[in-house]
């Protein structure tokens, strides 16, 4: 009996240190899978911003002649349809 006994507890011994491992390495795997992740988005970010950066002068000049167009308007010309 008592050698039964032995090889249940070695095998269980050998699978739960099997599954221990196993499982700490996919829980590690895991952590550096969301830490690559994390990495990107930081990076996706940084770029988005630099993008926006270079863009915003280009739109501030569309909107300022907006507005400069804006101002043009005649309320007088435009409800008669004259023209000067």
């Amino acid at each position: 009996m008592g050698h039964i006994s032995d090889s249940c507890q070695h095998r269980c011994r050998k699978f739960t240190d099997f599954y221990l491992y196993i499982y700490l390495l996919c829980l590690q795997q895991l952590q550096e899978m969301d830490e690559k992740r994390i990495n990107k988005v930081q990076k996706l970010i940084e770029s988005s911003t630099d993008i926006e950066r270079n863009v915003m002068p280009i739109m501030n000049k569309c909107i300022d002649g907006m507005a400069t167009a804006a101002q043009m308007i005649d309320c007088k010309q435009v409800r008669t349809g004259e023209s000067n």
